[in-house]
């Protein structure tokens, strides 16, 4: 079967979306964004886990059950200790100590936390869930759980000090929006940590797309991918125009990876075979001549290979 073009692919996918369609993917993106950036609802979780760490504060009911749900006072993934044994970066201890899930190896106590809880419980089944309980509180805080795997991008500075390469990008991010690093722990959250509050964001969109497609009796397939992708959309880019007004060009990363998820499936069961189908376009002497370019300026380009494009 020969490549299919975009343009053939657009004229066999047409949009079927009407006004209604549209005001409510804006709605959607109204509403998740003021979710996942509401200060209000910021704070309101930040007393969840205030509550589940037994600090003092005046807390509502739901904060309660939820604290007390959540509980994890005394758990020694809060040792304020690096993976390597010694006193971690108080404001950054979750990022160098305790809480990534695929954390290897050990030093004072384990680096993985369920398997330092196992060891603090006793038993695999309570440290299990201790640990999890533990995780879950943390995406209420302030700062948030760090991401999986940020434990791999863990280096020392000159004097030997336990550090994390995560903490020089949002340090340097703050440098050159701000002029000086008070907005490293703001910018570090929305960009390398799971957070409850942009969760919620995520659920709104999800519930509100599909109550609306239910409601609507929606039954066309492409229609429904229009608007669960307008509507999230909508709801990154606002989220994301919203963080770089609030840090001066750095943007929120909100998204809800089940957002994406949902899409999946019925982007492929419709357009599998063609997608699959089409052929690689011929770039390789475009990519010969980048490669001799980025070799010949390799001195200049020190520091930024990252940015290098490879074949």
């Amino acid at each position: 079967m020969s490549p299919v073009g975009d343009a053939e692919l657009i004229e066999r996918t047409p949009s079927d979306l009407d006004g209604l369609d549209m005001a409510w993917c804006l709605l959607v993106a109204i509403v998740s964004t003021f979710v996942s950036t509401s200060d209000d609802f910021a704070k309101w979780c930040e007393g969840v886990h205030d509550a589940a760490s037994e600090k003092s504060g005046s807390f509502d009911a739901v904060q309660r059950i939820l604290g007390k749900t959540l509980h994890h006072k005394g758990d020694w993934m809060d040792n304020f200790k690096a993976r390597d044994g010694q006193n971690a970066y108080a404001l950054f201890h979750r990022l160098l100590g305790g809480h990534d899930i695929f954390a290897t190896g050990r030093s004072l106590t384990p680096h993985n936390p369920f398997v330092m809880m196992i060891e603090q419980e006793g038993s695999i089944c309570g440290g299990v869930l201790q640990a999890a309980r533990h995780l879950v509180a943390d995406t209420f805080s302030k700062q948030g759980l760090p991401l999986p795997f940020s434990s791999y991008f863990d280096i020392a500075t000159e004097d030997g000090r336990p550090w994390n390469k995560i903490i020089d990008i949002v340090q340097e991010l703050s440098t050159e929006t701000i002029g000086n690093k008070q907005q490293t722990e703001a910018i570090y959250s929305h960009l390398f940590t799971l957070r409850a509050q942009d969760f919620a964001g995520g659920g709104a969109a999800l519930v509100l797309t599909s109550a609306y497609i239910k409601a609507r009796g929606v039954e066309d397939k492409i229609r429904v991918i229009q608007i669960r992708l307008v509507a999230y959309s909508l709801s990154f880019f606002a989220q994301v125009a919203m963080g770089a007004t609030r840090q001066k060009g750095v943007p929120y990363i909100n998204i809800d990876q089940r957002e994406l998820e949902q899409l999946r499936p019925a982007i492929m069961q419709r357009h599998g075979r063609e997608i699959n189908s089409m052929k690689e376009c011929d770039l390789q002497s475009v990519f010969d001549r980048i490669e001799d370019y980025n070799e010949e300026k390799a001195e200049d380009r020190k520091g930024h290979g990252f940015f290098r494009l490879k074949k």
